[in-house]
C-alpha cells in the first residue's frame, strides 16, 4: 500500500502540472477483501470508497489500480480504465482473475447508481481482459508482489509492459 500511495503522490503531481488531465486512482489492496466478504459480493463493504477519488466520482477518473491478494499467497493487479470502459487483470503467473474482473464490474455499475449518473449503466459496453500473453511473467514463486508493484508503475504512466523477470 505505501508504494501504491507514492505513486499516487505522483500522479496528482503530474496532474497539477498540467502533465496529465485525469488523477489515476489506487484503491488499498483490501478492497476486494472487503468487495468479497464471506465469500460473495458485497458492495455495501466498499461503497463509502468512492468518496475518496477525486471529485468523488470514479467515474471522472482516467483508471483505478487495486493491488489483488490471492488467497494470501499471491498478489496480482487489477486495472479500470475509465474512458476505454476496459477492467484487465494482470498476473504473472498466468491467472484469468474473473472473480476480480466480474466483482469490479457489479462495483461499477454499484457505484453508477449510487452517484444517479445519466443514462443506464450498460456492462456489456465494458470489456472485461483476463491476463494476456503480454503480461511479463515471473519464473519462481516469490516475486509476485514486485511483479504487482512494477505493473501499477508502468501502467500508471502510460507505459507497454516491457520489463522481464531480469529486470526485477
Amino acid at each position: 500500500s505505501i508504494y501504491f500511495r507514492l505513486l499516487k503522490c505522483r500522479d496528482v503531481k503530474s496532474v497539477r502540472e498540467g502533465k496529465k488531465k485525469l488523477y489515476n486512482h489506487y484503491f488499498k489492496s483490501f478492497f476486494f477483501t472487503k468487495l468479497f466478504e464471506d465469500g460473495s459480493y458485497k458492495y455495501s463493504g466498499v461503497k463509502r470508497w468512492g468518496k475518496k477519488v477525486a471529485n468523488g466520482d470514479v467515474f471522472s477518473l482516467e483508471r483505478i489500480l487495486i493491488p489483488v491478494n490471492v488467497n494470501n499467497m499471491h498478489w496480482c493487479l487489477l486495472e479500470v480504465s475509465i474512458p476505454e470502459k476496459r477492467i484487465q487483470y494482470y498476473d504473472s503467473l498466468g491467472g484469468s482473475g474473473e472473480q476480480y474482473l466480474k466483482g469490479m464490474l457489479m462495483y461499477l455499475n454499484d457505484e453508477w447508481k449510487k452517484l444517479s449518473k445519466a443514462g443506464d449503466f450498460v456492462p456489456e459496453d465494458w470489456r472485461l481482459v483476463s491476463t494476456t500473453k503480454e503480461t511479463p511473467r515471473q519464473k519462481n514463486g516469490y516475486d509476485c508482489g514486485v511483479f504487482t508493484c512494477t505493473c501499477a508503475d508502468y501502467i500508471s504512466l502510460g507505459l507497454e509492459l516491457t520489463y522481464t523477470q531480469k529486470d526485477i
